[in-house]
């Protein structure tokens, strides 16, 4: 009898495993319109396989909710988790650093030029050398962050272009305002 119920309860979660394969592809494209290029949707997919059949191991029938909401939530939880745990900049850094990406996009777009630091700085709601403080804090901490990693990213990965605009903007704009 146990066996029985064993097999049948198997046969159902590999129902629910092969009907929901789509899903795993749906989310790993929606998600990697907003990754980088660099991050490749199979490495998506198979992360989101490990996660659907999580969830149809962990899935309880009267629970309530369908197992397509289920499956959903840790599909997506899963392929996060790996876009995080592969990424070796904390969570506070690329905060500021979109930020201040952000607010300079935004204004070179207003003002069809490039943004001086001060402008940044006033978009940001800061005085100009506390702007100048925080990207020499991102500088350091792009750099520690790397050296502790042992990683030396390329000319043209994204954060790596942002920092480097950042900081060669920076530079230029304080010799622009040296007297």
């Amino acid at each position: 009898m146990i066996s029985e119920y064993q097999t049948y309860a198997k046969s159902s979660q590999d129902i629910l495993v092969k009907d929901h394969l789509p899903l795993v592809k749906r989310i790993a494209t929606h998600l990697s319109v907003k990754l980088p290029s660099h991050i490749e949707i199979d490495d998506l997919v198979q992360v989101g396989l490990i996660g659907l059949l999580k969830a149809a191991d962990d899935y309880q029938p009267d629970s309530g909710a369908a197992f397509s909401t289920y499956a959903t939530i840790r599909i997506k939880g899963a392929m996060l988790d790996e876009l995080r745990s592969r990424d070796w900049l904390p969570r506070a850094i690329q905060k500021k650093l979109g930020l201040v990406a952000n607010a300079v996009a935004s204004l070179e777009q207003q003002l069809g030029r490039s943004a001086s630091s001060l402008e940044v700085a006033k978009e940001l709601n800061m005085d100009l050398e506390a702007y100048n403080e925080m990207l020499g804090e991102l500088s350091y901490a792009r750099l520690s962050t790397i050296e502790d990693a042992n990683l030396i990213p390329g000319d043209n990965e994204p954060d790596y272009v942002i920092s480097q605009g950042l900081k060669e903007k920076a530079v230029a704009d304080a010799i622009l305002e040296l007297p």
